[in-house]
């Protein structure tokens, strides 16, 4: 077991408090993450943008990164056949003992996605892209969505503002834990989406990491910003070449901050 893995595998007690923690209104919790409700919106936004282009009985859903299968339920709701993968062989076990009826594997070796080319409707990459090689990730996820196939994908842009001291915590919070942390050079994987001629049909641009709690954010991108949620569309016209890596274990920001002391 490489690492990675087994970081994944101990960390399905902290996500349960921490997903509790974002549910709880009287939380003190300064950093919190996104809530169920917020989570939800993503999820249906991701479904009712599908249906404008599919008219499947039900969509075909990958999660990517499923954790413990929070996500579940929602896509349920809406109606969509429901897959996961995940790194963690906890989270793998947890996730399809409580969720018998959907199906749940564990991430492959180098992280391929244990399904076939052009095998769903959507990917749902929520809260776990800034955890992986995005180089690699992102072209399985393009690898595994049908034509016009829609991946959610949301990561932490490797340059935000320096006032912004939450996200320089973490990031150095994240560090000191050997937690995996990957900042997205976002306009590189712009040019490397539209090369490929993948559709960004809408991105979202939060300013400060406090910002993913309340679901604040730009339409359109800022100089600096600290996290990113695109919808990206596979077309006939796609090229499926492999990427150049994008992202980076330190921002720009940390890095400028290092050069001052």
């Amino acid at each position: 077991m490489d690492t990675r893995q087994q970081y994944w595998d101990n960390y399905i007690k902290y996500w349960f408090e921490r997903v509790a923690d974002s549910n709880t209104k009287k939380s003190q919790t300064k950093d919190k993450m996104p809530n169920d409700e917020i989570m939800s919106r993503y999820i249906t936004l991701l479904a009712d943008t599908l249906r404008t282009f599919k008219k499947p009985k039900k969509l075909r859903i990958l999660d990517y990164g499923c954790g413990f299968g929070r996500a579940y339920p929602y896509f349920e709701k809406l109606h969509c056949a429901y897959y996961g993968v995940d790194i963690a062989q906890s989270c793998v076990d947890y996730a399809s003992a409580t969720y018998p009826k959907a199906t749940i594997q564990k991430l492959g070796k180098n992280d391929v996605i244990p399904f076939e080319d052009d095998y769903f409707d959507g990917v749902f990459c929520y809260g776990v892209f800034d955890a992986c090689y995005q180089h690699i990730t992102i072209g399985e996820i393009l690898r595994v969505l049908n034509k016009q196939g829609i991946a959610l994908i949301t990561g932490k842009n490797d340059n935000y503002l320096e006032s912004d001291e939450m996200a320089l915590v973490a990031e150095v919070g994240a560090r000191k834990n050997n937690h995996p942390n990957f900042f997205t050079n976002t306009p590189l994987l712009i040019e490397q989406l539209t090369k490929r001629h993948i559709n960004i049909i809408e991105a979202r641009y939060f300013l400060k990491r406090e910002d993913n709690a309340t679901d604040t954010y730009l339409t359109t991108m800022p100089e600096k910003f600290y996290t990113y949620a695109f919808l990206v569309q596979k077309t006939q016209e796609s090229l499926l070449e492999p990427f150049a890596n994008f992202s980076d274990i330190y921002s720009k920001t940390f890095k400028n901050q290092d050069k001052k002391l």
